[in-house]
């Protein structure tokens, strides 16, 4: 079975501007996300990162 390789590219919106994130998906567990920063790869469960970006954002309206 083939896999499909997926990357999405997130622009940097700090000033100065640094280069674009990376998200890539695992190459053998689909639960797994690879997120590249400045060339190193680091390697979570994607639903801790949904998690983590969704509690991020829901933090100013207390």
């Amino acid at each position: 079975m083939a896999k499909l390789k997926v990357t999405c590219e997130l622009k940097d919106y700090s000033e100065p501007s640094m280069p674009s994130i990376r998200v890539h998906n695992h190459w053998n567990d689909p639960k797994l996300i690879t997120i590249e920063i400045a060339e190193k790869r680091y390697t979570v469960a994607g639903n801790d990162l949904k998690r983590a970006v969704d509690n991020c954002m829901n933090s100013g309206s207390l």
